[in-house]
């Protein structure tokens, strides 16, 4: 049985990747992984480059010969070709270079959605108040979303009728369905955008290259000159207390809150909506102080019953790689 694998995350801008297996020293459970490192997707020509370029930097007696890959766009298409990055790896060329007998591809947010359930219960931050309704249901539904370089979903289905049976993950693409605009400003937005874009897709927005789009729209429309500004640009501003930056963060916030209420809907996500990517997390207290909620529950006659849905951020460290970790651990157990 192989004793190691190799687990990679590998979003629009960064490659993550680890070694995990419960035979491996410092792995103490199914989420855990050891020998972490970051690299730039624009600093390898494709995958397999920098896989090898992972393996050679770490002391390794054994190449893994089993591999759980997350990848930031589908995982049907049998390549490691992340929506928003050029690399393009057939899924057999990467098996043969990389010499893997065993290889599972994962959607980004489909390997998240697999660490929830042993994620411990305290990197769960609550945003807002809810009311959950009684009783049990057979199955807890939750929508797992978030904010990076682009937008991903994933619904988990976790049954709650006292066997052992695995918890049910379904990716999805949810960040590519269109933007709905609900206010006059988020309607002028629309228009903004549309100047550039023929579809506006929620991911257009709501991403952190949608964050740029955001704030281009909201200095348009207040006549103001824009200065070239990266997301972080954006939030460092808007914790500094400049105007146009924090009405962008304010609007972002309840765009997106609206965006995960109908994600609830769509889903049946009764249990909740959990959020993570790369943006949100260390925005926290102004996820909870802004429109989010309120966007969340505007729902028309579904008011109560999205008041019933609990928000949480997921706070963890690389939950991506925790769930690849996951997997990986029932892939050698088999």
């Amino acid at each position: 049985m192989t004793a190691v694998g190799l687990v990679a995350d590998i979003g629009g801008t960064n490659a993550r990747f680890a070694l995990a297996g419960p035979e491996l020293p410092g792995v103490r459970a199914a989420d855990s992984f050891v020998c972490m490192r970051t690299l730039k997707c624009t600093d390898h020509a494709g995958f397999v480059d920098a896989a090898q370029a992972y393996l050679a930097s770490i002391k390794i007696d054994a190449r893994p010969r089993a591999a759980v890959i997350a990848i930031a766009g589908p995982a049907d298409r049998n390549a490691i070709d992340p929506t928003n990055h050029m690399w393009s790896d057939a899924v057999e060329d990467v098996r043969h270079a990389l010499g893997l007998d065993m290889f599972i591809l994962l959607n980004d947010w489909e390997a998240v959605a697999h660490a929830v359930p042993i994620l411990p219960a305290h990197v769960f931050a609550r945003v807002g108040e809810s009311r959950p309704p009684a009783g049990t249901p057979r199955h807890r539904v939750l929508a797992v979303t978030g904010p990076g370089t682009g937008l991903g979903a994933a619904t988990l289905v976790i049954s709650n009728d006292g066997t052992e049976t695995a918890p049910v993950v379904i990716a999805t693409e949810a960040g590519h369905a269109g933007f709905s605009p609900r206010t006059d400003r988020q309607r002028e937005i629309m228009r903004f955008l549309r100047h550039e874009h023929d579809r506006v897709s929620l991911e257009r927005i709501l991403s952190g290259p949608g964050l740029v789009n955001l704030y281009r729209a909201m200095s348009a429309l207040s006549g103001v000159d824009m200065p070239d500004l990266k997301p972080a640009d954006i939030t460092r501003l808007a914790r500094a207390g400049e105007t146009l930056a924090c009405d962008t963060i304010d609007e972002f916030m309840a765009i997106f809150g609206s965006y995960c209420g109908d994600l609830a809907l769509m889903t049946g996500a009764r249990t909740g909506v959990l959020i993570g990517g790369g943006i949100l997390p260390p925005l926290l207290e102004t996820l909870r102080a802004g429109r989010f909620r309120d966007s969340f529950e505007d729902k028309g006659r579904f008011e109560d019953y999205m008041r019933e849905i609990p928000t949480q951020v997921i706070m963890a460290e690389e939950p991506g790689l925790a769930g690849a970790a996951v997997v990986l651990g029932r892939l050698l157990s088999r």
